[in-house]
C-alpha cells in the first residue's frame, strides 16, 4: 500500500463570525500537486493570512465562495484591491470567481456603491446551481446545496484519485452524504456540541454519523462554535467518534497546513 499526495490544504481562517483572537473567518487554500491554486471562501482577514502563510496570490486563478453570509465573503474585496494593486501583467488566465448568483449580485452592487473601482483585470462569474459538474483548472468538481438560511453550496474536489470535499456551512441533509461519499478528506463544520440544537449547523455527533454513512478516510473540523470551543479536545474527539467513526479526525487551527493522499493498494 502506498500514498500520494495531491493537494495542499492551508487553513487560513478556522473560526465563525464570533470575533476569536486565534481564529479568523473562514477561508482555506488549497494548492494542487501541479501548482493550481484555489481560494475556498475568504472571509475577513483572509489576504492577511495568504501573506503569512507566504502564499503567492498573485498567482491565484480560483476563488469559490459557498455563500455570502459575511464571515465567509466580507475578505472578497480586500482580496480584489490587493490583487488589482499588484503587477499581473504575467497572468493571461482571468480570475474566475464561483459562487451561487447572490455572490455576483455582491460584487455588483459594491461596485454600484462606489466601495470597490471595478477592477482592470479580467474576472470571470460561475454561478453555480445543486448538482453541477465543472473544472476548476486541473480538479473535477461537483457542488450540492447543503442546508443553511441561504443559499449555501457544498464543494467536492478530485484530482486523479484523491478526494477533498468542504462541506461549508450546513446542518443535517442528504446532500452533504451524498457530496462527501468516499472522500480522503472532509473538511466539515462541527459549529456545535452533540447536546446542542443544530437547525442549519452541524453538530460533533452529526458530523460522525456523516463521516461513517460516506465512509470518510479523514475528517478536519473547522468552523468551531465558542460552545464548542469550550469544551476538551477529547471531549470534542469522543462526542465525533460516538457513531463509530475510527478515521483520522484533527480540530483546524489556523495556519495548520494538510496534505491530502488518497490510498492506493
Amino acid at each position: 500500500m502506498s500514498t500520494m499526495s495531491q493537494l495542499t490544504l492551508t487553513v487560513l481562517g478556522s473560526g465563525t463570525s464570533i470575533p476569536s483572537p486565534e481564529r479568523l473567518q473562514p477561508s482555506f487554500h488549497l494548492q494542487a500537486a501541479d501548482g493550481q491554486q484555489l481560494l475556498l471562501d475568504v472571509g475577513a482577514g483572509s489576504t492577511f493570512r495568504l501573506a503569512q502563510a507566504g502564499l503567492q496570490d498573485v498567482a491565484l486563478e480560483h476563488i469559490y465562495i459557498s455563500h455570502t453570509h459575511q464571515d465567509h465573503i466580507a475578505g472578497l474585496l480586500p482580496l480584489l484591491q490587493g490583487l488589482e494593486s499588484q503587477d499581473r501583467a504575467v497572468v493571461t488566465q482571468p480570475l474566475r470567481i464561483y459562487g451561487p448568483e447572490s455572490v455576483k449580485n455582491y460584487f455588483d452592487q459594491a461596485v454600484a456603491l462606489g466601495m470597490i473601482s471595478a477592477p482592470s483585470l479580467p474576472l470571470e462569474f460561475s454561478v453555480l446551481n445543486d448538482g453541477d459538474r465543472f473544472e476548476v483548472g486541473s480538479l473535477e468538481a461537483t457542488t450540492r446545496l447543503m442546508h443553511h438560511s441561504r443559499d449555501c453550496f457544498g464543494i467536492r474536489l478530485q484530482m486523479n484519485e484523491t478526494v477533498f470535499v468542504y462541506s461549508a456551512d450546513t446542518g443535517p441533509c442528504s446532500a452533504i452524504y451524498e457530496l462527501a461519499k468516499g472522500a480522503d478528506l472532509l473538511l466539515i463544520e462541527a459549529s456545535f456540541p452533540s447536546d446542542c440544537d443544530s437547525g442549519f449547523h452541524l453538530t460533533n455527533s452529526a458530523v460522525g454519523e456523516i463521516a461513517v454513512a460516506a465512509g470518510v478516510r479523514s475528517l478536519i473540523l473547522t468552523h468551531l462554535y465558542p460552545e464548542n470551543l469550550e469544551l476538551s479536545a477529547s471531549t470534542i474527539d469522543s462526542q465525533v467518534r460516538s457513531s463509530g467513526y475510527t478515521g483520522m479526525l484533527h480540530v483546524a487551527s489556523d495556519l495548520d497546513i494538510i496534505p491530502i493522499r488518497s490510498v492506493t493498494l
